[in-house]
């Protein structure tokens, strides 16, 4: 799963605290992997942490149980990048390449969720198409409600 908008309100708020929830669940599979996409420049490891503060302020979840962020924090990574630029698609698709050699090809699966302001939904969907970061991959929009998403089509 790649998140764009990986650093923003809502992620801290109600995606890491829903992905959370359902790791603690155990309905993600083992070979999960979440990978933050945002404009910041930060490390894997800055990023498990800003999403692990982010759950200490989580109206979602009252205790963390440390097992379940452990587990959770060995499939958490993070790309950095402007999303108008081309590299940071090339870091992205990069990213992602290292993080599916740990799975067989067959158990590849790829989830891009756009946690962004509409104006970048085109921008995102044209970056990932170019870089072929998306072929059969699945693209979830979040509040699309009077936009053209016809660039989206880029997909």
């Amino acid at each position: 799963m790649v998140i764009f908008g990986g650093a923003g309100d809502l992620t801290k708020r109600k995606l890491i605290p829903a992905i959370y929830y359902l790791a603690e669940q155990k309905l993600l599979p083992d070979n999960f992997a979440l990978l933050g996409v945002a404009r910041d420049q930060n490390t894997d490891e800055g990023y498990r942490a800003l999403m692990r503060e982010a759950m200490t302020h989580s109206d979602e979840i009252h205790k963390v149980h440390d097992d379940v962020w452990q587990w959770l924090c060995e499939r958490t990574f993070y790309a950095g990048g402007d999303f108008s630029n081309d590299d940071a698609y090339a870091n992205i698709e990069k990213r992602l390449k290292e993080i599916e050699a740990r799975s067989p090809h067959e158990q590849q699966n790829r989830l891009f969720y756009l946690a962004i302001p509409p104006s970048l939904f085109g921008k995102v969907a044209e970056g990932l198409a170019k870089a072929g970061c998306a072929q059969n991959a699945r693209v979830v929009v979040e509040k699309p409600f009077g936009h053209d998403l016809a660039s989206a089509q880029a997909l």
